[in-house]
């Protein structure tokens, strides 16, 4: 089958997320909640932006400060259920930092903040993610980091008096944006903790959907490969369900499935594939371009698991 123009199905469908492929999707995807679809009309002046339902791209400076970046978030959900198009409160669960310095340590920390004085934003926890000390959440699956992410995050959250605040968890990633980085080896275990981190909805409430938001200096290359890796990762496990492949083929009939499955693990349709996938998150945020080093390694990075997978 056309691994190409079954990406742009998929992608289309999650974006749109109808009640049909929001259920499919869940099952497919071991339990990842869609809350809605994206408005028909995105609030462009809203930073950072939403490129599938609850998941944000964007710069540092859309981010730095996670308390106003948790209250903008609920803000625009309201915005939203007042227009009838997404009833779900955006909770900041997440943030994916893909611009620490060179040299610093691969980590996971929960984090507080609030509007007290002397705490506005205040370090809880680290976990040491590098080989030999992270070895325990780098091997796990995505469902027991969820838990957790869960069981860490609501342990904090009861701590907060009168909810005057954020709990949410911040991921640390020490890249530059040279072509010469190696950006592939964050891959796995960045895709896992985002999914990990959407399989923690509903948080407090029904009414409560954990949000992730990937940030690099620009929100241009860094965030944007971490971002586009994640997107595929999720397309590669969810399109092993045949019931997933023959929905996308019923939802898109004027599309081409080509049953060649040689030309499907070739280099020319991994290049399609990444070249489609940053096409789209531009789509919903402006000017997205993974230098030229990183594109080369998603692109290689989509060709193993085109290899790995039958379509």
């Amino acid at each position: 089958m056309d691994a190409v123009n079954l990406l742009k199905a998929f992608l289309v469908e999650w974006r749109n997320a109808s009640p049909t492929f929001r259920t499919l999707f869940e099952e497919v995807t071991e339990g990842l909640h869609l809350p809605g679809a994206l408005p028909v009309r995105i609030s462009k002046p809203f930073r950072p932006n939403e490129i599938v339902p609850s998941l944000y791209l964007g710069a540092v400076n859309d981010v730095s400060d996670a308390f106003a970046l948790g209250n903008a978030l609920k803000k625009e959900s309201i915005r939203r259920a007042n227009g009838g198009e997404d009833h779900k409160s955006h909770c900041l669960f997440l943030v994916v930092s893909a611009c620490f310095p060179k040299g610093s340590p691969f980590s996971l920390e929960l984090r507080y903040c609030s509007t007290t004085v002397g705490e506005s934003d205040k370090l809880v926890e680290t976990f040491d993610l590098s080989k030999g000390k992270g070895d325990e959440l780098l091997g796990c699956s995505t469902q027991k980091l969820a838990s957790f992410l869960k069981e860490k995050w609501d342990g904090q959250k009861s701590k907060v008096k009168g909810g005057n605040g954020y709990v949410y968890f911040r991921l640390c990633i020490p890249l530059l944006d040279y072509i010469t980085e190696d950006i592939v080896q964050f891959f796995p275990f960045s895709s896992k903790c985002i999914a990990a981190a959407l399989l923690c909805s509903p948080l407090d409430s029904e009414k409560e959907q954990a949000t992730v938001a990937v940030h690099c200096m620009a929100g241009v290359s860094r965030s944007t490969s971490i971002l586009v890796a994640f997107l595929l990762d999720v397309f590669f496990e969810a399109v092993r369900s045949e019931k997933m492949r023959e929905y996308l083929q019923e939802a898109h009939p004027g599309l081409l499935f080509s049953t060649n499955e040689e030309s499907c693990a070739d280099p020319s349709t991994a290049k399609q594939m990444v070249t489609f996938c940053v096409k789209f998150v531009g789509e919903a945020r402006c000017f997205v371009c993974p230098n030229e080093g990183f594109t080369k390694q998603l692109n290689e990075y989509t060709l193993q698991k085109l290899r790995l997978n039958s379509f």
